[in-house]
């Protein structure tokens, strides 16, 4: 059973080990974690990292506040576990670890969404149809808002 349990498609809800999550210090870094959840094939950039959560920022001040979220971040879901479980850090790079026990609804969401497509089994299909429509529960981060950056928000 994952241990991090992170609903994106309705209400933003983050779970972890049956506790939520309302210990965040802002919306950006929520949303710094459902972005690493959900983009977790690869590292990200720092540089990237800065662009799209403090685009308003020069360099300096954008990496302390990355810092200070990646802080607040990695000691709130230290509940029960090292954070290393949840996350690969790097001077330049990070990323929410692949192999760590989270589970996002979206990632589950698009899974039959895509099995659906590849077979031709009518009846299937439509099972797998249904279990993505039992999953979907609203709008994609509903509330959730960085009106500071637009590209987020896009």
């Amino acid at each position: 059973m994952p241990r991090l349990r992170i609903t994106t498609l309705g209400s933003l809800t983050i779970v972890l080990d049956d506790t939520l999550l309302t210990r965040f210090e802002s919306d950006k870094a929520r949303a710094l974690l459902v972005y690493l959840a959900i983009e977790n094939t690869h590292p990200h950039r720092r540089e990237r990292l800065l662009t799209l959560f403090w685009p308003e920022l020069s360099d300096q001040p954008a990496r302390k506040n990355l810092s200070r979220t990646l802080y607040r971040l990695r000691q709130t879901l230290k509940e029960g576990t090292t954070a290393s479980t949840f996350f690969h850090i790097d001077r330049h790079t990070l990323q929410l670890n692949p192999a760590s026990p989270c589970w996002i609804d979206v990632q589950a969401f698009r899974e039959p969404l895509h099995q659906a497509t590849q077979i031709d089994e009518p009846a299937r299909s439509l099972a797998l149809l249904q279990h993505a429509a039992e999953l979907y529960q609203g709008d994609f981060l509903a509330g959730v808002s960085l009106v500071d950056s637009e590209e987020f928000e896009t």
